[in-house]
Formats: structure tokens, C-alpha cells, sequence
């Protein structure tokens, strides 16, 4: 939902125009994330780590060595008992003929398939003596190999990943935003991700490729004078206008190395929007940052609130996403031409929570769910339902007419659907209405 595409989110990030660079100063750790210092308790811990961690190494080892140095009685095959078998009822044989029970014809019939038998288990016995377990002998040698090979390779992978001297971490006082930003992909893994799925690529036209090669003498000018700030932010802005995202962010990040003092708020706003359409719609942990560096240079900047709120909605955070929108519509100049999409983004994150919106702001309208179900229906059922909406706008207006955001809806509505006399007509009373109010008069007049 808030991974948009490029030709959808370009309508709504273009009109910024915003300038920006990278900045090579040190992130900045989130509120709430705990340095450690080392104390001298730490290596008495680290020191109790490794006997105990010695103790339950000699236990492994023992446990996985001994059973192969215990004497092993290999029991005998159903062959062989068979043979001890066949052997006791010729005995047995012999016995009830010297007490008359068998006589001699019947002894010598019965002798002649038990000695039948027995020669089919003596031979089976002996094929099985063929397949006899490993000699007793080797028991030793691979015991010794699994009691001291495990534990080796158990060690040689804790001294790689492990760290013996870190302190406790209670639930309480970790930072999980922290630990989920470790999992969240990188912008380079983001960006070879999408590189290998099928994206649309600009049109070849004349003036695409007069760009390109202005582009071009431009790389070869920096290659030559590879310090040129105002050369990097021509090439970056350049890239840019080209969606050549992935090398347009980077070359902002070169201007910000070279000129920190041009790394303004519009600066690292405009690195982000590079990222997150290099890396198809995702704000790594890396844009983010950087939408945070613009914040932090000017708290109401309204792309790095924009970008800021994805990521956020990305995360599943939906509640400061939320909030970063409202604030960006609450100080929208008017006919910002992203509105609508920053109110859709606001419907479906409350949504997905279960909280209704602002409705001073955020008037009703269509879910992502409604207009999915929308787009399945046939042109005439869908202009059906949206004329319903329209009309059910402008009854609730008729009730509410101190909705702002309402009536530009309705009057932007009314022109979609072709109905100019209802827009004008709708403009006029909305007019009326906000006659005392420059601000709002100045947005309702534009809306035509």
C-alpha cells in the first residue's frame, strides 16, 4: 500500500522542488539508545563467562565422547538364531525317536527338512557376519573427534559473532526500533532487489538523450575535477529529472561531503526521495536517516514528513505516521497538489488501526479495500458508485458546509465526472461560505 510506484508517486513528490545533497557526519542515535562504557566489573564477568562456558564444554565433550569408548556387545542376528534353533529340533527329534513317539520314517523325514533349513539360516548367518558395524577399534578414534571437534567449532563461530563481555540487556531497557532497523533491508540490498524485477523505463525521446549527453559531459568534467560541489548538485539534480535515481542520490551525497554548509532541510529531503525511488518504493534505514537530518533542520519540512510517515506505515507504525500527515496538511499552502494523496494515505493507515481521522482535514472517502473492489467492476458500475459518493459528499455538505477539505473534494469530483455547472455552482457556495477566510478563499478559487 505505501510502497508506491514511480509513475504514482511522481505527481506527488515533483512539485516539492527541493534541492539535496548527502551528509557524512555521524548518525545520530535514536532517544533512548544506551552506550556502554567498560568497567572493571566487565572483565570479572567476561572471566565467570568463560569458566562456566569451560565447565559446559567438558560436560558436551564427555557426553558426546564416552558413549563411543564403553564396550559394546554386538547381539546376534535372526539368522544365527535361527540356526540354534533348527539345531534343537533335531535334538529334539532324535529324542522322541528313542521314546518311540516318532517312528524311523517319520525321524528321517523330519531330519531331512530341518537339515533343509538349517543350511538356508547357516548361509543367511553368514552373509550377515559380512555387514558386522565398524570395528570396535575406530569407536575410540571417533569419539575423540566428536569430543573435541564440536566444541572447537562451537568456539571458533562464539569468538566470530559472540561477545562475552556484553552487559544484560533487560526488556526494559532495550530499543527495539533499533533492533528492528538491523533487519530491515539496506538501501544497496533494496536497490539490487529492485534493479532485477521489471521496471519501466523512460521513453527514448530527443530531449531525453540531449540530457543524457549533457549528463555525460558533465561526469567527465568531475572526473577531471572531482571537488566541484556545484558540479555534483548539477549532476545530481540531472540524474534526477532523468530517473536515474540510484546515481542521482549518490552524487547529492557527494555535494553534501564536499559542502556540509549546503546541507539544508530541502537538501536531505530531496537525498531521500532519490532513495526511496531508487529502491522502488521502500524507505531503507538509510533514507530514513536522512529524512530525519532534514527534520531535525526544519521539523514541519513537508517532503522529509511525507517520506518520514512510509516509513513509519512501512514498519507497521501507523499511529506517528498518522500524525507526521496531519501536520503536513494543517500547514498546506493552498492547492498542494499532493493533498489527496496524503489524505488516502491518512484514511488507510486509520484504517488499519481502527481510528477515524480528522474529519476537518481528512473528509470520508474511499479505502484502499473499497477502491480495490472498485477497480474490478465494470466502467458502468464504477461510475455509478462513484456518482453515489459524490452525491452522498454533497448531502453531508449541505449539513456540515464548515468542511474545507469537503468541498474541494466535491468540486474536484463534480469535474472528474464532467459536471462543470455542478462544480462551479458547488465553488460558489463553498465561496459563500468561506467568504471571511483569505486562505480558504484563495485554495476554493484555484480549484477551478
Amino acid at each position: 500500500m505505501y510502497r508506491a510506484e514511480t509513475g504514482a508517486i511522481a505527481p506527488l513528490i515533483a512539485p516539492f522542488n527541493i534541492n539535496l545533497p548527502t551528509c557524512t557526519e555521524r548518525p545520530i542515535l535514536p532517544q533512548g539508545t544506551r552506550t556502554h562504557t567498560f568497567r572493571s566489573s566487565d572483565r570479572e564477568d567476561s572471566a565467570l563467562f568463560w569458566v562456566f562456558a569451560g565447565i559446559l564444554t567438558v560436560l558436551c565433550a564427555l557426553a558426546l565422547g564416552l558413549p563411543f569408548w564403553r564396550p559394546r556387545s554386538v547381539p546376534a542376528s535372526r539368522s544365527e538364531h535361527d540356526v540354534e534353533a533348527f539345531r534343537a529340533q533335531l535334538r529334539e527329534v532324535e529324542t522322541d525317536l528313542a521314546r518311540g513317539v516318532m517312528t524311523p520314517a517319520e525321524a528321517d523325514s523330519a531330519r531331512i527338512e530341518l537339515s533343509r533349513r538349517l543350511l538356508a539360516a547357516a548361509e543367511a548367518a553368514e552373509v550377515d557376519a559380512g555387514s558386522k558395524p565398524t570395528p570396535r577399534r575406530l569407536g575410540p578414534v571417533i569419539g575423540v573427534i566428536a569430543a573435541l571437534g564440536v566444541p572447537a567449532i562451537g568456539l571458533g563461530v562464539y569468538s566470530d559473532i559472540g561477545s562475552p563481555s556484553l552487559p544484560d540487556q533487560p526488556l526494559s531497557e532495550r530499543n527495539f526500533d533499533v533492533e528492528r532497523a538491523g533487519l530491515r533491508p539496506s538501501q544497496e540490498q533494496a536497490e539490487a532487489q529492485f534493479s532485477e524485477q521489471d521496471s519501466e523505463t523512460p521513453a527514448p525521446t530527443k530531449a531525453r538523450a540531449d540530457m543524457l549527453a549533457l549528463t555525460e559531459k558533465v561526469k567527465e568534467r568531475l572526473a577531471k575535477k572531482p571537488d566541484d560541489a556545484r558540479g555534483w548538485d548539477v549532476l545530481a539534480r540531472s540524474l534526477k529529472s532523468l530517473e536515474i535515481y540510484g546515481e542521482s542520490w549518490r552524487a547529492f551525497a557527494r555535494v553534501a561531503e564536499l559542502d556540509p554548509d549546503a546541507a539544508d532541510a530541502s537538501l536531505y529531503a530531496d537525498m531521500t526521495e532519490a532513495m526511496f525511488m531508487a529502491a522502488g518504493g521502500y524507505v531503507s534505514p538509510e533514507a530514513e536517516e536522512a529524512a530525519d537530518k532534514a527534520l531535525e533542520k526544519d521539523p514541519g519540512f513537508h517532503q522529509a514528513l511525507f517520506f518520514k510517515g512510509i516509513a513509519y506505515a512501512q514498519r507497521g507504525e501507523m499511529e506517528p505516521a498518522i500524525e507526521g500527515w496531519v501536520t503536513m496538511l494543517r500547514t498546506a499552502p493552498p492547492n498542494a497538489p499532493w493533498i489527496e494523496q496524503v489524505q488516502e494515505n491518512i484514511r488507510d493507515a486509520a484504517a488499519e488501526i481502527g481510528l477515524e481521522p480528522p474529519e476537518d482535514i481528512v473528509p470520508k472517502g474511499p479505502t484502499s479495500e473499497q477502491r480495490a473492489a472498485a477497480a474490478e467492476m465494470s466502467a458502468e458500475d464504477r461510475m455509478t458508485m462513484i456518482a453515489g459518493m459524490v452525491e452522498g459528499l454533497a448531502e453531508r455538505l449541505e449539513e456540515d458546509p464548515d468542511d474545507l477539505q469537503g468541498w474541494m473534494m466535491l468540486i474536484r469530483s463534480y469535474r472528474i465526472l464532467g459536471r462543470e455547472d455542478d462544480a462551479k455552482a458547488a465553488q460558489a457556495r463553498a465561496l459563500a461560505t468561506f467568504e471571511a477566510d483569505a486562505d480558504a478563499t484563495a485554495q476554493l478559487e484555484g480549484a477551478l
